[in-house]
């Protein structure tokens, strides 16, 4: 009984443990204090101990949101309190792992719960093929992350009981691992099972998607190339081109999108490209760029991801064509949508602000075309926002929409509240993401 309960708990139990864990992750980084166990090889530097902060506060964004879930009558509650719990441990393990083997077996084991989540919550039968995409994408990245531990596990035994001990790597091995990185992060080109995933993927599934799993990406990337100390290389030249001018491919892709929660996804693999380029940079004005990147963009994807929701929930539809005209019957929800797209644009006050403007800034020194294109990414960026609020919230409602208003309810606007208000929030403490 007692393992039931443990795998399986309410969600009163699980909103808990998600509070206690902030709590603890937000007070070890504060205090400086770097905590290393021998239990999975358990490491809460500072760089970690943010993004668990991150992983804490949005999983009780995702309790909130899929509260319902535990008082329907469909049976399948204690099903999503299951995957939130094990989706709740392999991340905390793979955010804090000192050990290369804990974190690749963790960092995929992340994947199931989310596949599973899609699977039994999707909204279309296109679900399946979405989550064969995430399947084999993530396998796919994850071969080469192996054959990379099993390198390292054949140079050096000592390498499995601590990530930051020094290794003989050769390029073609480091540019193997990080292939797993650039699939969850992910970069342009590898990127393809992220927008079908989250078009599939209910409100939970988005918020999981968009605000955690994409941040392992950038933890492998950084216990990898950070803390191994991968000097800037051809590799990492090849790599920050990719993230620049793959961020510019996608902001034009979001003008040929019509789902709402599509053009989200395509915007976040732009942002993304601006992590890459951070950790590739290794150096510590850049780590906390990519940082604070990775926290803003957590909060601002999940809160556009609700608006666009509760947009649907409006309207019966995502597309932009079809939610025209919700400024003039809701002017509150349209007050939130304009806050959520000036947040996406990358404005102050935002994280992604102070990120954009410090890449940019280091890629002065590496040639004017590499910087030229991520202000393209940031001109692009706020046209194709612009035209998502003017699209959604201008103009005469769509015909085929009945004149019945809906009335939302408080907990959605809880968690806007939860997203957005961190998310201005957070750019007064800028100090808590100096993690170097």
């Amino acid at each position: 009984m007692g393992l039931v309960v443990l795998l399986f708990p309410s969600g009163h139990l699980m909103l808990f443990s998600a509070v206690l864990g902030l709590l603890l992750s937000v007070s070890m980084k504060s205090w400086e204090v770097e905590l290393i166990h021998e239990f999975f090889g358990s490491s809460w530097d500072s760089f970690g101990c943010v993004l668990v902060s991150l992983h804490y506060w949005l999983m009780a964004v995702v309790i909130l949101a899929g509260w319902h879930y535990g008082v329907s009558e469909s049976g399948l509650g204690v099903y999503f309190w299951g995957c939130v719990w094990i989706l709740t441990m392999s991340v905390q393990i793979t955010l804090s792992a000192n050990c290369l083997f804990y974190l690749f077996i963790f960092f995929e084991t992340s994947l199931l719960p989310v596949g599973l989540m899609i699977l039994l919550w999707g909204g279309q039968p296109e679900r399946l093929l979405a989550f064969e995409y995430m399947l084999v994408y993530g396998l796919c990245g994850g071969v080469p992350f192996f054959l990379g531990v099993l390198y390292a596990s054949w140079v050096t035994s000592s390498w499995f009981y601590g990530i930051k001990e020094g290794v003989s790597w050769s390029l073609w091995v480091v540019g193997g691992c990080l292939v797993g990185g650039l699939v969850k992060l992910p970069i342009y080109g590898f990127h393809v099972w992220l927008p079908k995933a989250h078009v599939e993927a209910s409100l939970e599934g988005s918020i999981i998607l968009a605000g955690i799993l994409l941040k392992l990406g950038g933890i492998q990337m950084y216990r990898l190339v950070v803390e191994l100390g991968f000097g800037f290389s051809s590799l990492s030249m090849w790599l920050v081109s990719l993230g620049v001018w793959g961020g510019v491919f996608t902001s034009l892709v979001c003008f040929r999108q019509v789902d709402v929660k599509s053009i989200i996804a395509y915007s976040s693999v732009g942002h993304m490209g601006v992590v890459l380029v951070g950790v590739m940079m290794n150096d510590s004005l850049s780590v906390m760029v990519s940082l604070s990147m990775m926290v803003g963009h957590g909060f601002i994807s999940c809160g556009m991801f609700a608006l666009a929701s509760l947009g649907s929930e409006v309207v019966g539809s995502r597309s932009l064509y079809v939610m025209k005209g919700m400024g003039f019957s809701y002017p509150v929800l349209s007050a939130w949508w304009f806050l959520g797209v000036v947040m996406n644009m990358s404005l102050p006050p935002s994280l992604s602000f102070v990120s954009e403007l410090g890449v940019v800034g280091q890629l002065l020194c590496h040639g004017l075309w590499l910087c030229g294109g991520l202000l393209l990414v940031v001109f692009l960026t706020g046209v194709y926002n612009l035209h998502v609020f003017s699209e959604t919230q201008h103009g005469a409602p769509f015909s085929g929409v009945g004149s019945a208003c809906l009335v939302l309810s408080s907990r959605s606007f809880m968690l806007l509240w939860c997203c957005f208000g961190l998310g201005v929030s957070s750019f007064l403490f800028m100090e808590f993401f100096c993690c170097c």
